[in-house]
């Protein structure tokens, strides 16, 4: 239970600080970050990258199970 809570805690965290990112680079080339159009962009850009993260790390973690059951 506080595994799946912790878990839950630290995509929302990466989800915040990857929007963060993304509308600083946004703001730094010069577009206007308080229109909707804009906004949802930001949203779906964050959306892409952590569902990109999130099957990165189950690859990892895939591979790497399947790498320590082959070792024995």
């Amino acid at each position: 239970m506080i595994n799946r809570l912790l878990t839950t805690l630290s995509v929302a965290l990466y989800a915040f600080v990857v929007s963060y990112l993304v509308a600083s680079v946004f703001d730094k080339y010069g577009i206007e970050t308080n229109t909707i159009l804009n906004s949802v962009f930001i949203l779906l850009t964050t959306i892409v990258i952590i569902i990109l993260t999130v099957i990165l790390i189950v690859a990892i973690n895939r591979f790497l199970v399947s790498r320590q059951g082959t070792d024995n």
